[in-house]
């Protein structure tokens, strides 16, 4: 299976089914290196947003390319069919014959149609030298465009060409090799095709009256919508937060639900904890007069989001750690306050922050030097899609008397990742 692109096709190697709860990404080659549509191919997978986790049944998975794709939508019909092909154990792998060989280009709509993409022309003349290869040789190609593509330039003898409207699934390959594949299921689009119409027309008008409300409503929670994602982008969550409450509650649920599928996973930020101390165990404010050393020590979790250091002696500073285990960019927010023993309870110090844009497996650190009186500290670390001033003036308030704009406790319904810790020194 072939993706065709302006730089030349591009071979879908394999795809992995992963575990559920890993977000589905698109990599170079087996390798770590993430695709520029990665993320777009994570909602064309994803249920509600894509197709595929509904014609397959599973939610993600790994998608391997031989070369970059990082742009555009016109993988999608062709990333499509190599996920049914998959499904029926027909997609050959990089060292496998493959009996048929398609070559595809199209987006597909939520609705299985298949639009039309730009630079055709330059996408078969790219494939050329492979179009004159296959037609020569005896392995068999076809070349899928959506059918306001075609006509395309001429193709050799040999070279057959399918224009799609609709999304035909894999019976309609059967005619050019794919025979095996003809009791495949068909997908969703042509299992409505197949339906049986009602013959009342009355049963019509309610249909075609439930439509036009149902599209004045979506038009006007479309407007709202757009107006809700101009604040998300602009990163003002405060305003985002006060206009979702005020809104009518089905439709806000249904944008909450939106921003839950587009947010940062909940994996997307991990947490590590590492001790400094003195190489000889004395004190951190002779170190230099004994020219030694510190030694780094990372902590296990005590238990899930608690750390704990069991001896002051020669401990000098913990450095708290974030790293962006997503596979896509995030602005990452990160806040440690230490706590100090006092006679009449723990009070807090200000907060040590820090902020910056993580690229995958990217770290953002905070080094904290304890004072003699702290008994440990608490660490909150957020990651959005978009920069935001607030987000960054949220977590410096986390020690202060009076409340920021924004509640760090309200992120998770804005389309925020947050990951707290706590740490104690015994």
């Amino acid at each position: 299976m072939l993706i065709a692109t302006t730089e030349g096709p591009v071979t879908i190697q394999r795809i992995t089914a992963e575990d559920a709860d890993v977000p589905s990404v698109a990599c170079l080659d087996g390798t770590t290196t993430v695709l520029g549509i990665s993320n777009g191919y994570a909602r064309f997978v994803n249920k509600g947003t894509g197709l595929i986790a509904d014609l397959t049944g599973h939610a993600a998975y790994r998608l391997d390319l031989d070369g970059r794709v990082d742009g555009g939508q016109s993988w999608q019909l062709p990333v499509l069919l190599a996920h049914l092909l998959s499904a029926e154990g027909a997609l050959a792998g990089p060292d496998e014959p493959a009996t048929l060989t398609i070559l595809a280009t199209g987006e597909v709509d939520r609705d299985q149609r298949v639009r039309a993409v730009s630079g055709m022309a330059e996408k078969i003349a790219q494939a050329g030298p492979l179009l004159a290869e296959q037609a020569a040789g005896e392995g068999r190609l076809l070349v899928i465009v959506p059918q306001a593509n075609a006509p395309v330039a001429a193709l050799p003898d040999g070279v057959r060409l399918m224009a799609w409207e609709r999304f035909e699934g894999l019976a309609a390959l059967a005619e050019h090799g794919g025979e095996h594949l003809a009791t495949a299921v068909p997908s969703k689009a042509v299992a409505r095709q197949r339906s049986k119409r009602p013959a009342a027309g009355r049963v019509w008008l309610v249909v075609a009256a439930l439509a036009a409300i149902a599209a004045a409503g979506y038009a006007a929670w479309r407007a709202a919508a757009d107006d809700w994602e101009a604040l998300r982008k602009q990163g003002d969550y405060a305003a985002l937060d006060a206009a979702l409450k005020q809104a009518w509650p089905p439709a806000s649920a249904l944008y909450a639900a939106l921003l839950k599928a587009q947010a940062p996973a909940a994996r997307a930020l991990s947490v590590d904890v590492t001790e400094l101390r003195t190489a000889d165990a004395g004190s951190c404010a002779g170190r230099r007069f004994r020219d030694v050393g510190l030694v780094e020590t990372r902590l296990a979790e005590h238990r899930p989001g608690f750390y704990r250091s069991e001896d002051r002696q020669g401990l000098c500073a913990i450095r708290y750690r974030v790293t962006n285990r997503g596979d896509s960019v995030v602005y990452a927010y990160l806040a440690v306050v230490p706590a100090l023993a006092e006679a009449n309870g723990a009070t807090r110090l200000p907060a040590t922050t820090q902020a910056a844009a993580l690229l995958p497996e990217g770290t953002l650190d905070v080094q904290v030097a304890l004072p003699l009186r702290a008994v440990g500290a608490s660490l909150v670390a957020i990651a959005a899609p978009n920069p935001s001033p607030q987000l960054r003036r949220a977590v410096g308030s986390i020690s202060a008397t009076e409340p920021s704009e924004l509640a760090i406790a309200r992120l998770p319904g804005l389309g925020v990742t947050l990951a707290t810790a706590t740490h104690a020194v015994l």
